[in-house]
């Protein structure tokens, strides 16, 4: 799924807010807008990550740094506007960021009620150093009392808008996290209800079965039988320490004569025939040639 990185404004002074100036601010109230829609973004599949509160003025350099090491398919920068005006605002990099910008304009003016515009601005740092495509948006003007008193009373709103335009640019369903009995999977909404019928009537039941009894495999060697290493074999047993096998007793090039079996019949002591070389070997590992 889509990687998105929220940026909320972030100033080293906080511009004051019209609606609140002793309460609030730019910074304060773009981030309580984006505590709106992460939980919108991410009930649609989105994985999420956002910028540290802390990263204030020249800390936005180390949100850029972040998204781009995470790997970031969309950045995403919400802030509000100051001069007296009354609109929405998208700034991108170049023409090519213009269709995403545009699923976002017609988005937000589903709920919002003035204009909204889209213009080109490779002049800003968090624009121009992210290597994701960067949706910079102004999303209100902080000193237009009409206009941010009603950002405050539509934050739920707008952070919709703005996931559904986010699922409109991936290509996958919109969930509504506040909308009980729906789920989305890989990237589809699914009817939990129906979900669990469809698991009900297709569901297989699968009869626990025992574990099958491994019984050794029988042994034909026994004591006084004529033996060599099959070929392969390079270990002697754990008698003899498993200890390296010489080459000139490998790949049956020396008949050895079983003198006795031991290990609860896993391994068999052999000699060979001056009997001037002993050693246990495992069973598995010995052909029987006479």
């Amino acid at each position: 799924m889509a990687k998105i990185y929220l940026s909320p404004a972030a100033h080293a002074h906080d511009n004051p807010c019209s609606y609140d100036r002793k309460n609030c601010g730019e910074n304060v109230h773009c981030n309580r807008y984006m505590d709106e829609l992460e939980p919108y973004l991410r009930a649609c599949g989105f994985e999420v990550k956002r910028a540290d509160k802390g990263n204030t003025g020249d800390g936005i350099r180390v949100s850029v740094r972040e998204a781009n090491d995470w790997g970031a398919n969309l950045y995403y920068v919400a802030h509000t506007n100051a001069g007296g005006g009354c609109r929405n605002g998208i700034m991108i990099y170049s023409e090519a960021s213009r269709a995403w910008a545009e699923a976002l304009r017609k988005r937000r003016l589903e709920v919002y009620p003035r204009r909204s515009n889209i213009s080109v601005n490779p002049n800003l740092y968090e624009i121009n150093q992210t290597k994701a495509p960067c949706l910079y948006e102004e999303l209100v003007f902080h000193d237009n009392l009409e206009d941010i008193t009603w950002f405050h009373g539509h934050m739920r709103e707008m952070a919709e808008a703005t996931s559904k335009a986010f699922c409109d640019i991936f290509g996958v369903s919109f969930v509504d996290p506040y909308k009980k009995g729906e789920v989305a999977i890989m990237g589809k909404v699914v009817n939990v209800e129906e979900l669990k019928a469809w698991i009900d009537t297709h569901a297989v039941e699968v009869e626990e079965q025992p574990e099958p009894e491994v019984k050794p495999e029988p042994v034909a060697i026994k004591a006084g039988d004529k033996v060599v290493f099959k070929s392969g074999v390079t270990q002697w047993g754990t008698g003899s320490g498993n200890k390296g096998i010489p080459s000139w007793a490998q790949d049956g090039k020396t008949t050895f004569t079983v003198l006795e079996i031991v290990k609860d019949g896993t391994e068999a002591r052999i000699g060979n025939a001056s009997g001037a070389y002993t050693g246990t070997a495992y069973l598995k590992g010995l052909e029987k040639v006479g």
